[in-house]
């Protein structure tokens, strides 16, 4: 279950205080769960950001560039497009590090100034994982890996990208 928060979230565990500021609006993901992938599966997809197509810089006009690939992508993923799919809000967000991305249901995906495409087909995994998951899920888990891959065999088929993706799972040892 997930709840929309409309007020700043106090909690008290361990004697310390955690609050949550600046985004009163926030969808808490209560389903997911713990996330120990996420480091190996940055590791595995490290090339991706750096050399072949993926590592393409992406033009200034987000919108287009995004409404190309998210429709090849869409033509492309058709079993994962379901009742719960819409397309993504994307924008450029000055404050996020150089290359950095990151998604969030509510906002969208918000690329940093210096983000390549590959930033951008990896939160649109998540998109995509967060459509069509239902119930507990880890964010780069099982099912993000599977969707991540599908992403980068529909939009380059069994090229270096694809390949290069999957020999990083393989070399972390992750499970896809």
């Amino acid at each position: 279950m997930a709840a929309v928060q409309h007020e700043p979230l106090n909690t008290n565990r361990a004697g310390k205080n955690h609050r949550q500021k600046n985004d009163p609006g926030t969808i808490f993901h209560f389903w997911l769960q713990r996330d120990s992938q996420r480091t190996k599966l940055y590791y595995a997809e490290h090339d991706m950001h750096y050399t072949g197509e993926s590592a393409r810089d992406l033009p200034s006009d987000l919108q287009l560039a995004a409404d190309i690939v998210f429709t090849q992508l869409e033509d492309r993923l058709p079993e994962y497009l379901m009742v719960n799919y819409f397309r993504p809000d994307i924008i450029r967000e000055p404050r996020l590090s150089r290359g950095a991305a990151d998604y969030h249901p509510r906002a969208g995906i918000r690329l940093g100034a210096e983000a390549k495409l590959w930033a951008m087909v990896h939160e649109f995994a998540h998109h995509v994982t967060e459509c069509a998951v239902q119930g507990k899920h880890a964010c780069h888990g099982v099912e993000f890996r599977r969707t991540l891959l599908l992403c980068a065999e529909a939009l380059w088929g069994s090229g270096y990208e694809t390949d290069q993706l999957r020999s990083g799972y393989r070399k972390y040892n992750l499970k896809y």
